[in-house]
């Protein structure tokens, strides 16, 4: 797996995460407590669970982000010394 699949894979585990994080009180008030009452302490629990996977997903999404950003070689703001790997923004409009 390349530098760039491998960020794309984590990427997809940082919207998962989020989406977990997003779906965690629903499922538990439907599926595991069908009588909505929740005490103090469990609603603490379901808060700080949610806000656990919301913030590792968005931290796997910078990560993924930052390690493609770094890691790509052909990065079209990189310098290099062949004049064939660089171009500039002025190179995709033809006057």
């Amino acid at each position: 797996m390349s530098n760039g699949q491998q960020s794309y894979a984590i990427a997809t585990v940082g919207f998962g995460c989020i989406l977990l994080g997003g779906a965690t009180e629903l499922v538990v008030i439907y599926l595991f407590v069908p009588d909505f009452v929740l005490t103090g302490t469990e609603f603490l629990y379901l808060q700080a669970s949610e806000n656990v996977l919301t913030a590792s997903g968005l931290g796997f999404l910078f990560y993924a982000i930052t390690r493609h950003t770094t890691d790509s070689s052909k990065r079209p703001y990189a310098s290099s010394t062949d004049e064939e790997d660089v171009w500039m923004a002025e190179d995709l409009y033809d006057d």
